[in-house]
Formats: structure tokens, sequence, C-alpha cells
């Protein structure tokens, strides 16, 4: 069976303090505070888990009128997340999930195009100059960039590798041992074969662990039709160009497989860098989903952070109402969950 053997096994969550700018995104209504909660990182190694992962929006700090212009106290609380990321022992990872002229999500607008407007691609730049200076002395063992959130569907790889390459080269310039990822094509799930094949060092990569949808994301109140096929698991449904196809342990078996060989293949890193399950999903078919996911991504040693610790896809504070949830440190806590991920 084929491994991934470069990155640590890391194990843990998305965090999501500074992912929407309260001012412009609706996800903001949420309660995002655009700084983060020293509790989570403590319960997160109490736990025994070793990985944050940080997905942000430069909106966050940057002024509205200018998105290449700063301001220090927006951008300031990322410091808090770094420094609790070292006193509690988790590694930490900063995505730019909204990086200036690309989100996946529609929560907010953006100025420009990052894949054809030439000065979006420098405000990209720019800020993450700003971070690679701004924690150059950092330990890799301790902090790691992804580059920015999931290249949609229907841009070609080879844009996508065009723009990598460029921000790759921009952080280079400042900090150049930095561990740096790139997510997959196709949302996150298609590995990027081209960048693999560039000569960079030190370039990591980032599958998803949301298959089948039908499962993952029942009655996500974003997407269309997001009830229309029960989940069930074994059996679920992942429907692509209008098709529907099943998955099972299989699948999912030949689909890490397919990261864990190429990582074998190009000797570089994997990690799954979002995964997890909406709380609409009923608590029995998610936990044999799982279970199976997590003995998948184990056997091929691919490390994962479940989004998110706290919210409707998290072991905390997710809503759900078809178990009882545990009384947790003023949380409500899905310990059935925990104690499944921490097997794993």
């Amino acid at each position: 069976m084929t491994k991934q053997t470069v990155l640590p096994r890391w194990r843990g969550f998305n965090l999501l303090g500074m992912f929407a700018a309260p001012s412009s995104s609706k996800y903001a209504e949420k309660g995002l505070s655009g700084r983060f909660d020293e509790d989570d990182f403590r319960m997160i190694s109490e736990f025994g888990f070793n990985f944050v992962r940080l997905p942000l929006s430069y909106k966050v700090w940057a002024d509205e009128s200018d998105p290449f212009k700063i301001i220090e106290e927006k951008i300031a609380p990322l410091d808090d997340a770094v420094e609790y990321g070292k006193k509690y022992g988790l590694h930490v990872n900063i995505c730019l999930h909204r990086i200036p002229g690309y989100c996946i999500n529609d929560d907010d607008t953006e100025p420009f195009c990052l894949w054809t407007d030439p000065e979006a691609l420098e405000c990209a730049k720019h800020h993450w100059r700003h971070i690679a200076k701004r924690y150059k002395d950092i330990p890799c063992e301790e902090l790691s960039f992804n580059l920015f959130n999931e290249p949609k569907y229907d841009v070609d790889q080879a844009t996508v590798t065009t723009v990598y390459a460029e921000l790759i080269k921009a952080i280079r310039e400042i900090d150049p041992d930095r561990l740096i990822i790139a997510d997959g094509t196709h949302n996150g799930n298609q590995p990027p074969t081209e960048l693999m094949s560039e000569d960079f060092e030190n370039i990591a990569y980032s599958c998803r662990g949301y298959v089948p949808g039908s499962v993952t994301h029942f009655g996500v109140n974003f997407m269309e039709n997001s009830e229309a096929i029960k989940p069930v698991w074994p059996g679920g449904i992942q429907t692509v160009s209008g098709r529907n196809v099943k998955w099972d342990r299989a699948k999912l078996d030949r689909h890490y497989g397919m990261w864990a060989a190429l990582a074998e293949n190009f000797g570089v890193g994997v990690i799954c860098g979002e995964m997890g399950c909406f709380y609409k999903c009923p608590h029995g078919v998610m936990l044999a989903w799982y279970k199976d996911m997590m003995e998948s991504l184990k056997e091929r040693n691919i490390g994962y952070a479940v989004w998110n610790f706290r919210g409707t896809f998290g072991i905390m504070d997710s809503g759900r109402d078809d178990i009882e949830l545990e009384d947790y440190k003023g949380h409500k806590l899905d310990r059935e969950l925990l104690t499944l991920l921490q097997k794993y």
C-alpha cells in the first residue's frame, strides 16, 4: 500500500475566528469575532490533537477602500493564534481562504479576479509577503502556509499552477524554507499534478474529505437540493456532471490511494486539510462514514483537519438534536464523535 511519508500525520481542526470580514460577509452574522479563542487551542491539545488550520479572509485586515492596505490592529490577532499554537503544542497552518480575487464561497464580493487580473495577483502576493515577513522567525515545525482554499472545478489546472507558482515565489523571496501547502484542484479533490511536477522545494498538498456530498453536506443551507438524496453509508451518492455515483469504503480507498501514490511518486507530503459532515446528517450515518474515512486516511498516513471545531460541522456546538450532547466547559460536545476521532 502506498503512503505519504513526508509530513507528520497531523490531526486536528479548522478554527474560524478570522474566517470572514464583519463589514461585508454574511458569515459575520454567525458571530465570527476577528480573533481566536485560546480555550479552543487548549481543548484541542487536551483532547490529544496536534494541528489547527486557520482559514482566513484577507478582508478581515484589509482597508475596505484599498485592498493593498493592511490594518495592523486587525491582523494582530493572528499573532495570538500563532503563539497559542506554540503554547499548546499545535502546529498552526495559515490559509488565505479568501485571497484577493478569489474565494470559493459566495458570502462576499471581490473587486478583481485572481485568475485574469494582474492587479489581483499582485495584491495576493502583497498579502502573502506581509505574512511571510511577519512570521519568518517561526520554525517550520510550528507553522506552515496554505496558499488559498479550493480552486473551483471551472478553473483549469494550468491557470491554477501559474498562480500557485507566483505566490510560492513571492513567499520564497522572504522565507525560503517555509513549508507551503497547495490545495488540490476541482474544489480540492483532484491532485494538482502540474505543480507536483515543478521543481519547487518543500511543497505539500491538501485534499478534501467531503465525499459523498449526499452524506457530508446533507441539509446544508447554502446548497440547492441538499436534501434531495437521502444520506446513507455505505452507498452514499456523489453527483458528478449530472451522474449519481455511489461511494463506499472501497471507493474511498481508491480515491485517497491516488493521493498517497502521487505523494510517494513525487516525494511530497499530503494532508486532508478539510473534512467533515454537516449536523443534519443522521448521527449514525455520520459515524459510519467517519469510521471508514478515518481508517482509509490512517492506512495511508494522511493527516486531517476537521471542519470545524465549534460549529455546524464540528464536535462542539454543532446544533445537532438527534442525540444528547454532553455539557462540556460551557459548550455542547459530541462525545461519541470525539472518541472516534481520537482513535485515529
